[in-house]
């Protein structure tokens, strides 16, 4: 009986990259995870279960699997209020009438704001909570169908309605401070709670009653509430947004936009055309088309930053899915305690790789890294195995939620479904020849073919396994 869940376990984690049975016989990739491990069943189409080490490199990771096929899974991006545990977040969501069966911590973010702001996209139930920056985010359809990439910003206002005045804007949610140029105009959400800025020259107005909030791809409308010049400050109005211009858009605007004004708004996240249901930043990128690429050098961070978060290690937290898009992997790894020493960046890729992982990215890490698994809580630990699980308030995070009230397809409009371009490398690639071509896709067939096949034997093993489960 040892020796068949030993068998099981390889099979229900897709650890191989091919299974070919006759007579009981697997063969597959090598790998580190213990055989012996058996999954635990959190839901439907919601698996989870721990890999442990002992020799060598100690290391403990929690895997949260999940089949976004599986018709009552939602996928959310939800912001804290402020500042809030993961924890805390899976609660409220709860209240709220929903069932959430898995949560991961989400991106890096300014702890120095109360507000929480993270330091990249978040798109939550359709609506823009913060900008971009050059980082990879995950996005997910009305479908769960997931997209990876680095996402750009694009803004057009107009107010008024006979004499019209329109603009671009230059950004969302950005720090006064860290806004170095000398003219601008800036979008800020409700999640940035109120706005004060440092330059004595700005204009600020507020928009309210903003229909659809701010989603992404429709065309908003609302109308000015309030108009303040200096360096007053303003509250972000929980149904509208604030709109602050720097330096010369400032003295243009100035006599031109009073309250009252109908105002409508275009937000789109290109290479994505149309609507986006959810998103969530993180970075740096892990994989890209199933190999090992950690682009710090294509995002945003820093020299110093990329040194540090790529040699040393730490716990970390990381998204995931699979060529088919079939499933998503939630996984966070201890650290900095003697039973898991946390990974590298480059570990992290190729643990990601090794679960399953076709394209996979980072979430922020070290304290802030967290996993909740329905039924259980918090189940990871940082720092020490004594500690409380989770000790960090954080910005945002990802939540899986089986058989809530949330309706996916509720926040997309018909004619706003998401179209996401097929992403290429963002370095130029040589040309390839038509007989290059045809021999990559005849392969890629080839591949799709076998994956099918793969599915469908691993379908009528899992039934099988289930009618010897009930004879232990």
């Amino acid at each position: 009986m040892k020796s068949f869940h030993r068998f099981k376990a390889v099979l229900l984690s897709r650890q191989f990259t091919w299974v070919v049975i006759l007579g009981f016989a697997v063969l597959g990739s090598a790998m580190t995870f213990p055989l012996g491990q058996r999954t635990q069943t959190v839901a439907p189409g919601v698996t989870y279960y721990v890999h442990k080490t002992v020799t060598g490199k100690k290391l403990i990771a929690h895997v949260l699997k999940v089949n976004l096929k599986e018709k009552k899974i939602a996928i959310r991006s939800l912001k804290a209020r402020g500042k809030e545990t993961l924890g805390e977040m899976v609660s409220r969501l709860n209240g709220e009438g929903e069932k959430v069966v898995g949560a991961i911590n989400g991106d890096f973010f300014s702890r120095s704001s109360e507000a929480g702001i993270p330091l990249g996209v978040q798109v939550s139930d359709g609506k823009l909570i913060f900008g971009p920056k050059r980082r990879t985010m995950i996005g997910f359809g009305t479908d769960n169908r997931p997209h990876m990439g680095v996402v750009g910003f694009k803004g057009a206002v107009t107010l008024g309605s006979r004499k019209k005045i329109t603009f671009n804007l230059d950004g969302v949610n950005i720090l006064p401070k860290d806004f170095k140029k000398d003219d601008g105009i800036i979008l800020y959400t409700p999640a940035f709670l109120k706005v004060q800025p440092d330059r004595a020259a700005s204009l600020l107005i507020s928009l309210e009653k903003i229909t659809p909030a701010l989603r992404v791809g429709n065309k908003c409308v609302g109308k000015v509430a309030d108009v303040s010049y200096g360096s007053g400050n303003l509250d972000v109005p929980e149904d509208g947004c604030l709109i602050t211009f720097i330096g010369a858009p400032a003295r243009q605007f100035k006599n031109s936009i009073k309250k009252g004004l109908s105002v409508s708004l275009i937000l789109t996240l290109p290479p994505v055309k149309g609507g986006v249901p959810q998103a969530i930043s993180g970075g740096p990128r892990l994989l890209r088309r199933g190999r090992l690429s950690v682009e710090f050098n294509k995002e945003d961070f820093t020299r110093e930053q990329s040194i540090y978060l790529n040699r040393k290690r730490h716990p970390r937290s990381a998204v995931g899915f699979d060529r088919l898009k079939k499933y998503l992997y939630l996984v966070m790894v201890e650290g900095r305690h003697p039973a898991s020493q946390g990974v590298s960046m480059g570990e992290l890729g190729e643990l990601m790789r090794e679960l399953g992982c076709y394209e996979a990215m980072s979430f922020d890490g070290g304290g802030s890294a967290a996993l909740y698994v329905g039924n259980k809580g918090i189940v990871s630990y940082v720092d020490s195995l004594g500690s409380p699980p989770e000790r960090r308030a954080i910005a945002n995070s990802l939540l899986i939620t089986h058989g809530g009230k949330f309706k996916p397809e509720s926040i997309v409009s018909n004619d706003n479904e998401p179209n996401v371009p097929k992403e290429t490398e963002p370095k130029k690639v040589p040309e390839v020849t038509k007989g290059d071509t045809d021999k990559e896709e005849k392969e890629t067939k080839k591949t799709e073919s076998k994956e099918d096949e793969l599915e469908k034997l691993e379908k009528e093993l899992e039934k099988e396994l289930e009618k010897l489960d009930d004879l232990d």
